[in-house]
């Protein structure tokens, strides 16, 4: 049994190894977007995460966006080597966000469409009007009244014949016919 739960151990710090040293060979910046893709992004904001290497402290990290200087919108996770925060005020169209801590650059690039569309396809369709049909009166209507027919089982009671139109519909029938 100790061989097997050192067979595990040594599997483990095989891939904490791995993970180091590919933190330490990348050592790149990494942009992402976390409210939805980059070319997706609609109303202005979205959610971006900046992964940063454990060889860079996050305070040196700095973060624009289309020149301006935005790392004061984003939290801060030492332990985890992130920086999250919401970037608002994106222009419509491309819009480009820069990463850079003393040489290490990574950037990303934000398309913000309009917060009503369109975002997957062409344009939209306009004019677009939206209002409910205006209902018609029923008095308006000019049909003559249907006459509908039900027969009972027994034949104890005559046929009922019920009109079904609107002004029938309105008034309660006097006595409803029982249906067995």
């Amino acid at each position: 049994m100790s061989v097997l739960v050192r067979a595990v151990a040594a599997l483990l710090a095989c891939f904490a190894v791995a993970a180091s040293a590919k933190d330490a060979a990348s050592g790149q910046l990494e942009i992402v977007t976390l409210s939805n893709r980059a070319d997706l992004i609609s109303g202005g904001d979205a959610l971006v995460e900046v992964r940063v290497p454990r060889s860079v402290a996050p305070s040196q990290v700095r973060l624009s966006l289309n020149g301006h200087d935005v790392t004061a919108m984003f939290r801060v996770d030492s332990t985890a080597g992130v920086m999250r925060g919401v970037l608002t005020g994106m222009v419509p169209g491309r819009n480009d966000f820069l990463a850079d801590s003393k040489g290490r650059r990574a950037s990303l690039t934000i398309t913000n469409h309009a917060i009503g569309g369109p975002v997957l396809l062409g344009s939209q369709t306009t004019p677009w009007i939206c209002a409910t049909p205006t209902p018609v009166a029923e008095s308006s209507i000019a049909r003559p009244p249907r006459v509908a027919r039900a027969r009972c089982r027994t034949r104890a009671r005559p046929l009922r014949h019920r009109p079904t139109t609107a002004s029938s519909r309105t008034r309660p029938a006097a006595r409803p016919p029982i249906w067995r």
